[in-house]
């Protein structure tokens, strides 16, 4: 961990020290079925909740931080896999 922050480090200041760009690239998928619902239920017994959700439905996007100009992008995909990560990236 400690040679991990150290690294960091180095490439924090070479970017604020020498105009070095540094970017972090996320991506993530938004799981549109998470509504849980509430209620009541009798103890030990299954409880089924009622949901319109799309089932497996998701969403997915990358969300770039470039340090440098404290700015954040996000971009939404279709899908988020090698060929668009690669596309973003270029």
């Amino acid at each position: 961990m400690r040679s991990y922050l150290e690294k960091l480090q180095g490439l924090l200041d070479d970017a604020l020290n020498n105009g070095h760009l540094l970017v972090f690239i996320d991506e993530a998928h938004i799981h549109l079925d998470s509504d849980e619902g509430y209620g009541w239920s009798i103890k030990g017994e299954r409880f089924w909740v009622s949901s319109n959700s799309p089932g497996r439905t998701k969403v997915s996007f990358y969300g770039i931080y470039v340090y440098n100009y404290a700015k954040v992008k996000i971009f939404p995909y279709f899908k988020a896999d090698q060929f668009n990560s690669i596309q973003l990236m270029f």
